[in-house]
């Protein structure tokens, strides 16, 4: 069977004569009651029964209906697959709940595969990465958990803890660890945009939080103030060159997220290989640009 007899036959159900079909399809009536013939020789059965100038499906071709039907609905979906296939494989869209993933994977890309286009996406709704993925959206998205989807395939990448930044004199600075209950009451200086890690506030209730939303205020804050800052295991490398701070780590379980890459199996060629060098990331050089 060819894949237009099946178009054909559904253009003659449709239209139920030879003439509006074939105008349909944009084919001669000659052509398309050849095509409708040679089926029905393939198949040893007669589909249409001659009703004055209407062709009219009869049992055989009522029974042939709904496979027709499946076989072109399989046909779509197939397109639809091959169409999004070549779509994703020019092209990287990451989403992510937290921003050090999106960091590291741009700066490997960027080395890896610096003429393909890469957009990314911070959110801290894990259904929100999920459906995204779902609707082609994102083409690889960022968990703090391990996930088993049929024809995605979900990579370990790194664990990421939070720590604090002091200075030398700071009554913390002689701790070695601390916890969010000691740290319930501290004030710190912080920028927006830090998905998932935003959470962390709830653990802190009578801390408050100085958002700032531009960055350069940022920077001009912390280098003015003693207000506490946060920094995590992956930040410090770099910040530790262009910051005389005190980190220490904060010990509670919720302070500390490992994560995870999901994407569609047909994507394996480009975010695996790429994916296995997580470990190399320089984080001294995550970032060509960053603020304090």
């Amino acid at each position: 069977m060819e894949l237009r007899q099946p178009i054909y036959f559904m253009a003659i159900v449709e239209h139920q004569t030879m003439h509006a079909a074939s105008e349909a399809l944009l084919i001669s009536q000659p052509a398309l009651s050849r095509s409708l013939s040679n089926l029905e020789d393939e198949l040893g059965l007669q589909l249409f029964d001659r009703e004055k100038k209407r062709l009219v499906l009869n049992e055989n071709g009522e029974m042939v209906l709904p496979y027709i039907k499946r076989i072109l609905k399989d046909v779509h979906k197939l397109e639809k697959y091959l169409a999004e296939y070549q779509k994703n494989r020019h092209r990287i869209e990451i989403a992510s709940l937290a921003p050090a993933p999106l960091w590291g994977l741009t700066y490997l890309y960027h080395q890896h595969y610096p003429e393909m286009p890469l957009n990314q996406t911070l959110l801290s709704d894990t259904q929100a990465l999920l459906d995204g993925l779902e609707k082609h959206l994102y083409t690889l998205i960022i968990l703090n958990h391990k996930l088993s989807l049929a024809h995605y395939q979900c990579q370990p990448l790194f664990k990421e803890t939070l720590h604090i930044a002091v200075q030398s004199d700071h009554p913390l600075a002689a701790k070695t660890s601390i916890t969010f209950q000691e740290l319930d009451g501290t004030h710190f200086l912080t920028l927006k945009g830090i998905g998932y890690w935003e959470k962390i506030h709830q653990y802190m209730p009578h801390s408050r939080f100085l958002e700032q939303e531009d960055p350069q205020t940022y920077t001009t804050l912390h280098l003015s103030t003693v207000f506490p800052v946060f920094r995590s295991n992956l930040t410090i490398p770099r910040f530790s060159l262009m910051e005389d701070k005190i980190y220490i780590p904060i010990s509670d379980p919720e302070a500390s997220m490992t994560f995870y890459a999901l994407y569609p199996d047909q994507l394996k060629e480009i975010y695996a290989p790429v994916l296995q060098l997580i470990h190399t990331i320089p984080w001294e050089k995550y970032r060509e640009k960053e603020h304090f």
